[in-house]
């Protein structure tokens, strides 16, 4: 099984499919997957028990206190004041009222902070889930590849399986090529080392091509065989493939 390789060249990163499937993240991809991983727990947590102490929560605390002192000072304690009404129920009156506007707007802020961890903790989940989803994408573009490959190849197999077909028909896939079969025997060509040679049959065809089954023997034991005639033959679609091209060339002539 090959490996194809899909690489964007880019901030994207590069995926690989076939005998290995890999994916291999950018440096901005790692930083991004180490920031939200760090940040992850401490929202999630702040979410499920909600402690309202976080700096963004204690310094909005902090400027409503000072705006809900400002405002009963001016609101409330100086016109009284101005009136000679600073003792008595009417001051306990609207004291309690302010009160409870101060717990509701502080309600109000609980409210909007839990909703302000909730957006953030959606957002690091959403961050953490983009390598994954590049890397999906480049598996698949990979594995796209990978495809196009294998088809490429099994097509070139095919072509080779039939030109063999071809050279078989063409020369014999068996054929007697001992010398002692032959005569006129003259040195056409060298392909790869192979010596092919255009011969007479003694008793047989004439002007013939191939090799000589003794050379083979030294050359290429493993394609060479011995006939019940106790002649040898020679297998020629074990020979290379060059070779085998070249004898066909020169048979279909």
């Amino acid at each position: 099984m090959p490996t194809v390789n899909y690489d964007t060249g880019g901030m994207y990163g590069s995926g690989t499919a076939g005998k290995t499937n890999s994916f291999n993240p950018t440096g901005f991809q790692s930083n991004l997957v180490k920031t939200t991983e760090n940040a992850i727990p401490d929202y999630l947590n702040q979410m499920i028990n909600s402690t309202y102490d976080s700096t963004v929560f204690k310094a909005q605390t902090a400027q409503r206190n000072k705006l809900a002192s400002q405002s009963f000072e001016n609101n409330l304690i100086n016109p009284l004041a101005q009136r000679g009404l600073t003792r008595g129920s009417s001051i306990n009156q609207m004291g309690n009222e302010f009160g409870k506007n101060l717990i509701n707007a502080e309600q109000a802020a609980m409210t909007q902070e839990d909703a302000r961890v909730s957006n953030i903790l959606s957002n690091l989940f959403n961050y953490y889930q983009i390598p994954y989803s590049i890397m999906t994408g480049l598996q698949g573009s990979a594995q796209g590849l990978l495809g196009q490959r294998l088809q490429a190849d099994s097509a070139a197999k095919q072509a080779q399986a039939q030109l063999y077909a071809g050279i078989a028909q063409g020369i014999g896939s068996l054929a007697g090529s001992d010398k002692r079969l032959k005569e006129n025997i003259e040195l056409l060509q060298t392909v790869d080392g192979y010596n092919i040679y255009k011969f007479d049959y003694i008793k047989g065809a004439k002007n013939q091509v191939g090799v000589i089954a003794q050379e083979m023997l030294e050359k290429q034991p493993d394609c060479v065989g011995i006939g019940d005639d106790g002649y040898y033959f020679v297998d020629y679609a074990k020979l290379p493939i060059k070779v085998q091209v070249y004898i066909n060339t020169l048979v279909d002539k």
